[in-house]
């Protein structure tokens, strides 16, 4: 089933996309339309995307940084930053 898209911008990303990636249009509206409709039937979906962020940068640490408090690192034994 065709779909006619009728926006002069949303044509224009469209194609600029589908250049970029060498994918049909089809293609390279599919992952931008799932993404919109997690997004809408996920309301939470950036802070879980940003606490899976968090999650992974979390397992790189290494000691001391692993469990350090971000005042320590930032402020001085006065309270002043270093």
């Amino acid at each position: 089933m065709p779909l006619n898209i009728k926006g002069n911008e949303a044509r224009d990303l469209a194609r600029k996309i589908s250049r970029a990636t060498g994918e049909c249009l089809t293609q390279a509206v599919t992952p931008a339309l799932q993404e919109r409709l997690r997004r809408i039937e996920t309301p939470d979906a950036l802070a879980e995307d940003l606490l899976a962020i968090g999650r992974d940068c979390a397992a790189h640490l290494v000691p001391p940084w692993d469990s350090i408090e971000h005042g320590d690192v930032l402020f001085d034994d006065k309270g002043l930053p270093r």
